[in-house]
């Protein structure tokens, strides 16, 4: 009988440890006697400083999407477009490569292929 009684122990013992704890849900007391929660947080944003790559602006006042010659909705999601400047260029250049590596393609038919590449 004991032994048919210490699964059922050990179950009661490790259901325990999934239960919330009462004390952490009790807010701390500070020496003053004011109630003080543990978690504090303070963000400080800088509005100079832009979050997003559609947001900055060079020297000369265009958009990194100005630079390499797209609309940023003609852009596919994931796709860094300081990336494409640095690594491929503009779409001028693009449509160029695209050309030399594909000499049956015309001027139309290249741009629409970069076109089809960035999305």
């Amino acid at each position: 009988m004991k032994i048919a009684l210490l699964p059922l122990a050990s179950l009661v013992n490790s259901v325990g440890a999934f239960a919330p704890s009462i004390a952490s849900s009790r807010p701390i007391t500070t020496t003053a006697g004011n109630p003080s929660t543990i978690l504090r947080s303070t963000t400080t944003a800088e509005p100079e400083t832009p979050f997003f790559a559609s947001e900055e602006v060079n020297s000369s006042g265009e958009s990194i999407y100005e630079k390499i010659g797209f609309a940023e909705e003609n852009v596919a999601l994931g796709i860094d477009p300081e990336e494409v400047y640095e690594y491929l260029g503009g779409r001028d250049e693009l449509i160029t490569k695209f050309k030399a590596d594909v000499p049956k393609f015309d001027d139309a038919r290249a741009a629409l292929e970069v076109d089809k590449f960035m999305l």
